[in-house]
């Protein structure tokens, strides 16, 4: 009876076991079936990760080269712009340089022609015979032994005296002189460096008239064409 209760009890254990094995090896394949799908739907979850950035990166890697052309074509044409205004600037101002050379070349040639026309001219010019020439005195100044300025043709107008023809060519050499007084009342104090009574109480001008001390003042004498009119500076009036 012993042996009965023993049999059965190592009967059930070994059933037990090869019930416990079977579920085992059902299990397992279960459990690895459910890895694998697990593994494969985190595949396909990568896989849709993947494709979405992948789908996502050429758009805004397309924003960035649409931004980038941009960017360029602006840079381009800010580029083309600044180098045609630049081209344009050279331009204008090689335009105004060489419109300042031509009008001083204009400026040089006229000059030029109006020299030449001006020589040319005063070359035709013949010259003036006496009866074409205007009225004109004959003046000497003379002081002691020096002969200040010689005979000289002075040109008069209508009315002149002795004094303006005088004056005239004093000017003209520019040779000082001191007059006084005007009209009847006119007196020459000095000529040059001969002043009166530089050489004594009774030193001083005198003028002659064709010859003839005059006994007034010159600013009161008239002269006619081709007269001669004579200064002259004496230690002594009263001897000449």
């Amino acid at each position: 009876m012993r042996f009965i209760k023993k049999l059965l009890f190592y009967f059930l254990v070994i059933f037990l076991l090869v019930i416990t094995g079977c579920e085992k090896d059902s299990v397992l394949p279960t459990d690895k079936h459910d890895t694998q799908l697990t593994e494969h739907r985190e595949e396909l979850g990568e896989e849709r990760k993947d494709s979405d950035n992948t789908t996502d990166h050429p758009a805004e890697k397309q924003e960035e080269d649409t931004s980038t052309e941009d960017i360029e074509k602006h840079t381009d044409r800010t580029n083309v712009k600044e180098q045609k205004q630049s081209k344009e600037n050279n331009e204008e101002t090689s335009k105004k340089a060489s419109t300042t050379k031509t009008e001083e070349k204009q400026n040089r040639t006229e000059n030029d022609t109006a020299n030449t026309s001006t020589q040319e001219d005063e070359q035709k010019q013949p010259q003036q015979t006496k009866s074409e020439q205007g009225p004109y005195v004959f003046v000497t100044i003379k002081a002691l032994d020096e002969i200040l300025i010689q005979k000289t043709k002075v040109e008069i107008v209508k009315n002149a005296t002795i004094i303006n023809a005088t004056i005239d060519l004093l000017k003209g050499k520019k040779i000082a002189f001191e007059v006084r007084g005007s009209g009847s009342q006119t007196y020459v104090a000095g000529i040059g460096n001969y002043y009166e009574f530089d050489d004594g109480p009774l030193s001083g001008w005198l003028v002659k008239k064709n010859g003839v001390l005059l006994d007034r003042s010159s600013g009161s004498v008239k002269v006619s064409h081709g007269d001669e009119i004579e200064w002259i500076y004496t230690k002594d009036y009263t001897k000449e």
